[in-house]
C-alpha cells in the first residue's frame, strides 16, 4: 500500500523540477546565441571584403556605376 505522504512528496518534487528545469535562465540561451550571431556576421563581412578586394570582375564595376 502506498504511503500518502510519500506520494505528496514525489508530487511536490516533480512539480518543482518541471517548473525550474524547463525554463533556464535567459542568459544561458541568449548570450551563446548572440556570440554565434556576431561571429557568423563577422565572417560574412570579412568574406565579402576579401571577395570585393580580390575579384577582378568587380574591380571596374564600382568606378563606372558612380
Amino acid at each position: 500500500m502506498l504511503d500518502l505522504t510519500r506520494c505528496r512528496l514525489w508530487r511536490r518534487v516533480a512539480r518543482h523540477n518541471r517548473l525550474t528545469s524547463l525554463v533556464p535562465h535567459w542568459w544561458l540561451v541568449f548570450l551563446p546565441g548572440l556570440a554565434i550571431t556576431v561571429t557568423v556576421l563577422a565572417f560574412n563581412l570579412l568574406g565579402d571584403g576579401i571577395r570585393d578586394t580580390l575579384d577582378p570582375r568587380l574591380r571596374g564595376s564600382n568606378e563606372s556605376s558612380g
